[in-house]
């Protein structure tokens, strides 16, 4: 019943059956984000497990064949609307940048699933642009102490998108085997996407549970770890976590 969750499940436990279930607990459109070289099978399992859901693969016009009912995502969400479907749209992580646009401007996502989540690791959002042109579509300035103001503008990368498709959701689940590879850095951006915000900023993030400081280069080592008891708390109530043990037993 939350509205976000990430559920950490070794491989072979059923994740996706899980994903999908969940996805139909509400009523809703569905976006289902995952690798990319695991959309058809995913759609097939959507099928499979649902009997009733006919979901969309974004996918190149490259790779369109005539025998595909849908030639596009505006010919299938009008067909939804017209059958009374629910749109199910599954879309790779490399290629979410490209069709993030054309999802949010033809589907409002009650739920989405950041399947392989790790692949959504990353925490680069926002890049300074020069604040005396133009803002782009999306930025935004803010005004520093000393009164000079500074402009931002988002990355057009797999982090931006899959933010921006997380807050125009209302329920988000995560799923992963990994989803801490190298550090607890890891975490942030996977959470912030099934929490938007709860966690604060990657920076105040790193510096509560990651112990960061600055290294001898001037950069941020982000390799610590503190706040150790306050953060095992805090992903308790996010975080389902199913060990090895339990699915190989």
């Amino acid at each position: 019943e939350r509205d976000g969750a990430l559920l950490h499940h070794p491989t072979g436990s059923g994740k996706s059956l899980s994903a999908i279930v969940w996805s139909l607990l509400t009523p809703g459109p569905v976006v289902f984000v995952t690798r990319a070289a695991a959309r058809v099978q995913m759609a097939r399992e959507v099928v499979k497990f649902s009997h009733t859901i006919e979901p969309y693969v974004c996918k190149p016009a490259a790779e369109v064949r005539k025998r595909d009912k849908f030639k596009s995502l505006a010919q299938y969400v009008e067909y939804c609307a017209q059958n009374g479907k629910r749109p199910y749209i599954i879309v790779g992580w490399e290629a979410l940048p490209d069709y993030i646009d054309q999802i949010l401007a033809h589907v409002t996502p009650k739920s989405v699933i950041f399947d392989e989540s790790h692949k959504g690791k990353g925490h680069k959002r926002w890049q300074t642009v020069p604040a005396d042109q133009p803002l782009p579509t999306g930025g935004f300035k803010k005004t520093q102490n000393d009164g000079t103001e500074i402009a931002f503008a988002p990355v057009p990368n797999i982090a931006t998108a899959a933010a921006r498709v997380s807050r125009a959701a209302a329920r988000r689940l995560a799923t992963t085997a990994t989803p801490v590879k190298n550090r607890v850095d890891d975490l942030w951006a996977q959470l912030d996407l099934i929490e938007p915000g709860a966690w604060g900023t990657r920076l105040q993030f790193v510096q509560r549970y990651c112990d960061a400081k600055t290294n001898l280069y001037g950069g941020l080592d982000t390799s610590g770890l503190s706040n150790v008891e306050e953060l095992l708390e805090r992903l308790g109530h996010v975080v389902h976590r199913v060990g090895y043990n339990v699915t190989h037993a």
